[in-house]
């Protein structure tokens, strides 16, 4: 009787800690999915996916920030980007002026699809213009290579957590 009962005090005690178990997994699994934005002083930092891969991206909306974009940066974090937010969709132009590395640089339209991608943008091109073949409503300035490297093409999609 009392091996019995403790094989049953065991079973329960099995029981209590699978389950503890399988919510603390649930719930820290459910915290890792949450999309934080990191805090900065200079511009907004929004999440954007491309081909279901996320990005960081300063967003540059106001005519200074568009203006001036990577400009003078040394460099740019992996996985992280400019985001440029136009008023109208038109074929704005993007140039190097003070750029310190090589971009690709990503035009995508108002229904959030790649219409151009121009890769390998030199810093030394400058004061060339570089301009989508179609109209954008916005702009991504990624490293250079970051289109090759995640296959993104021209019709691609493109999810903006910007609103």
């Amino acid at each position: 009787m009392k091996n019995q009962l403790s094989k049953k005090k065991i079973i329960e005690l099995i029981l209590i800690i699978i389950i503890i178990g399988t919510f603390s997994i649930v719930f820290l699994e459910r915290e890792n999915l949450r999309f934080e934005y990191p805090k900065t002083e200079e511009m907004p930092i929004r999440g954007i996916y491309i081909n279901d891969i996320p990005m960081w991206v300063n967003v540059a909306i106001s005519a200074k920030e568009i203006n001036t974009g990577l400009s003078g940066r040394i460099t740019l974090e992996a996985g992280q980007g400019m985001l440029f937010i136009f008023d109208k969709p038109d074929f704005y132009g993007m140039w190097m002026k003070d750029m310190n590395f090589p971009i690709d640089i990503i035009w995508i339209d108002e229904k959030l699809k790649i219409v151009d991608i121009k890769t390998q943008v030199s810093q030394k091109s400058y004061p060339e213009i570089f301009r989508p073949a179609q109209k954008a409503l916005y702009a991504i300035e990624v490293n250079a290579s970051f289109s090759e490297l995640n296959n993104i093409k021209i019709g691609d999609k493109v999810i903006l957590q910007i609103f």
